[in-house]
């Protein structure tokens, strides 16, 4: 079978462009690999990233991605049997279903596929769609290829664990979920092949701009989590933890050092340290192996499996920025969203990263439905008591899935607010006791006063020998952190309300 994986534009608030950086869809990459592998052909779109500096602006939204034409245009050349869609974000549905709907419109033969973290939540309202035949939920590596198999053998898909799809009669079938895949060992490298791998690793702006090296590396190194978050949409079917060994794990970074000459890798794994044997093994290997590159957790480490000789292990490897998920300096509304932080623990944890030199940047959330401005309060106290170099203010968002979905159904938030855009950066979710105008002034109000609080504190004396000092005490050290400088400096007299994502 001939078969066309795609990514989908994004349709965002103007203003917001740059906070959008391109990553490799390593999702859809590893189900190529596996399609490949079956002896399907394959071929990747990746509407975003392809087509990022494509900007169509209409009101106070912008589309970020190939034009329309170009898309139909590469579709009507592969001359696909399937397509499959990944829809991995709540607050990008319309533009998955978008695409969906243009392309089954215009070549009606194709077998139109969704699949994605989103998808496998909204399945039956996806299915419901007259120009969706199937939705795959849970992870796609398995399920895609025997999908393919069966329309290449024209054989019912009555068998196949994990899909949703419509028999020639219109009726919905609704098959047994598969279960999550035990050894992520036994997965081939993603289909780097089919990627444009030089827009991933060398672009400098949006989410990369404070990378350290470049061209940059993407991995995944685990999937699942073992932790319960009211706010993660994946608890149900993606949550298991699973890791790969390190030793795979550091092939595929030496064959992309060998293949694309990378200098640096991120992680983006849900929770980087649910297995600390994982990461000492790594770390112990990238030494033992000699590989001198730099790297970071993008997505964040589990504060309160850390300790010091963990730390100086990462850092000593090559690991200069990490990333915590402390989501809040409220214990009231730690506990409400199942987080198992001690803010104590995460107080000194970033004093620790900062005597080794280490970069934190804090995730945190505002914007729960029964926050109170009190409870707002405590984590902005939180923020700048500590000694984070970086945050990521965020305003929540109900993700279809997750357990504070229901709470906002339960409460009617989800009609109050209306259709239109919502994002992390900029909500149209009221709460119990603020607005969406009061959630998205009182973000940008926060980050700024970080920013000036933060630049008051390092240019102390005491602030510049304990936070500044560790950071430039070597050359290159002292010129990423130059780099570093400007770069926020910029940022913020530029307004950007999002700083050091």
């Amino acid at each position: 079978m001939r078969i066309m994986l795609m990514t989908h534009p994004l349709t965002i608030k103007r203003g917001q462009e740059e906070t959008f950086g391109v990553f490799p869809p390593l999702g859809i990459a590893y189900i190529a690999a596996m399609l490949e592998k079956g002896g399907h052909e394959v071929k990747i779109m990746d509407c975003f990233g392809s087509g990022v500096k494509n900007r169509a602006r209409r009101g106070q939204e912008v589309r970020i991605g190939l034009p329309q034409e170009e898309i139909f245009e590469g579709v009507r050349k592969f001359s696909p049997d399937i397509v499959g869609i990944s829809n991995n974000f709540t607050l990008f549905e319309s533009d998955a279903l978008r695409l969906a709907r243009l392309i089954k419109e215009r070549y009606p033969a194709v077998f139109m596929v969704l699949g994605g973290a989103h998808a496998t939540m909204a399945y039956k309202d996806m299915i419901a769609r007259e120009y969706i035949d199937c939705v795959v939920r849970g992870e796609g590596e398995y399920v895609m290829r025997e999908l393919a198999d069966a329309c290449a053998s024209k054989t019912s898909l009555s068998s196949i664990k994990g899909v949703v799809w419509k028999r020639d009669d219109g009726v919905v079938m609704i098959n047994e979920l598969r279960e999550p895949i035990a050894d992520l060992d036994l997965l081939p490298v993603p289909a780097y092949h089919l990627l444009d791998m030089a827009l991933y690793m060398s672009q400098r702006g949006g989410n990369f701009a404070y990378s350290k090296n470049f061209p940059v590396g993407h991995i995944m190194g685990s999937r699942g989590c073992l932790y319960n978050c009211i706010f993660c949409s994946t608890s149900k079917h993606f949550k298991r933890f699973r890791a790969r060994s390190a030793e795979n794990i550091l092939k595929e970074i030496e064959f992309l050092i060998r293949r694309y000459r990378v200098k640096e890798i991120h992680f983006h794994d849900d929770s980087f340290l649910c297995s600390q044997e994982l990461v000492r093994d790594f770390c112990d290997g990238l030494m033992k192996r000699k590989m001198r590159i730099s790297w970071q957790v993008s997505q964040g480490i589990t504060v309160w499996d850390i300790d010091t000789k963990m730390l100086a292990l990462m850092q000593k490897s090559g690991m200069y920025r990490v990333g915590l998920p402390i989501e809040s300096g409220s214990k009231k509304t730690l506990k409400f969203i199942r987080k198992p932080v001690d803010l104590d623990k995460a107080i000194a944890v970033i004093d620790e990263c900062a005597r080794l030199g280490i970069y934190t940047h804090g995730n945190f959330i505002i914007g729960f439905p029964n926050e109170t401005r009190e409870d707002v309060g405590e984590t902005v106290v939180f923020i700048n008591k500590s000694n984070i170099d970086f945050i990521k203010l965020l305003i929540c968002q109900p993700l279809c899935g997750s357990d504070l979905y229901e709470v906002y159904v339960k409460n009617g938030l989800l009609e109050k607010a209306g259709p239109g855009y919502t994002s992390y950066e900029h909500t149209r979710y009221d709460t119990f006791l603020f607005t969406a105008r009061e959630l998205n002034s009182m973000r940008v109000r926060i980050t700024k006063q970080f920013f000036i609080k933060k630049t008051f504190k390092v240019l102390t004396p005491g602030g510049f020998i304990r936070l500044v000092y560790p950071k430039i005490n070597s050359p290159d050290k002292a010129a990423y952190f130059v780099k570093l400088a400007i770069l926020s400096l910029k940022r913020f007299l530029a307004g950007r309300a999002v700083l050091g994502i």
